[in-house]
């Protein structure tokens, strides 16, 4: 019964963490392609 109401971790419920790994791993993908894409147009020659 206790542990069902010591849900919150600060000011952050435990969704909301989970909620913002989800959403970290997300934006590191999609960084990762962005800086992947931007490499592969350097290599081409058509940005310098």
């Amino acid at each position: 019964m206790i542990a069902k109401s010591n849900t919150k971790h600060g000011k952050y419920t435990k969704d909301k963490i989970l909620k913002r790994k989800e959403d970290a791993k997300i934006s590191s993908e999609f960084w990762a392609r962005t800086k992947m894409i931007e490499i592969r147009l350097r290599a081409a020659g058509v940005i310098e």
